[in-house]
């Protein structure tokens, strides 16, 4: 399984786009549906979560998951295991005899890209919009004090939208480990 992220415009907005390609030999139909509801669960947990968390797993085939309703422990291992390989979902994983703990598991941002929750390019519409509003306000002040405070907000807003987009792309990027196209 591999994720494939792109970007695509329309007009003056950057849409994400998030591709999971799986491998094409896979023999469980269920692939899919477990990943998901993998990356779903991890997705719902609070991120004031202690840095100590781990979520230990037995690794017999018939034990139900107390977390996720239909799955067994060995299920959920396997799924964590295509999720961390597509950059989905990280953490420390370790294994003795019959159980395998994830410390720290959590969606990446690729992940989140993958879910649609991350990032809400919304807010850096907003940003932009606030600084050309404030740099069109900046032209039109006739006190220089005001123009150049109103200058300084603009240059901030627009580093601040910047920033996140930069953000944005450099996680994508390091998280897929070469893998975008």
């Amino acid at each position: 399984m591999r994720a494939i992220v792109g970007y695509t415009s329309s007009g003056n907005r950057l849409s994400p786009v998030v591709r999971v390609a799986f491998n094409s030999d896979r023999r469980d139909e269920h692939l899919d549906e477990i990943d998901e509801r993998v990356l779903c669960f991890l997705a719902r947990q609070p991120s004031s979560m202690p840095p100590s968390w781990e979520w230990r797993l037995e690794l017999r085939p018939t034990v139900p998951s107390t977390e996720i309703d239909g799955l067994d422990e060995r299920q959920i291992d396997d799924g964590m295991l295509r999720l961390e390989s597509a950059h989905l979902v990280a953490g420390k994983r370790t294994e003795t005899v019959g159980f395998a703990s994830w410390s720290r598991p959590r969606v990446t941002a690729l992940g989140s890209m993958v879910l649609g929750v991350w990032p809400d390019l919304q807010h850096v519409d907003a940003l932009v919009a606030m600084q050309v509003s404030l740099a069109a306000l900046a032209e039109q002040e006739a006190d220089p004090e005001q123009r150049s405070a109103l200058r300084r907000g603009a240059g901030l807003l627009a580093s601040l939208s910047a920033s996140i987009a930069t953000r944005v792309v450099a996680g994508a990027a390091g998280e897929a480990g070469g893998e975008i196209a």
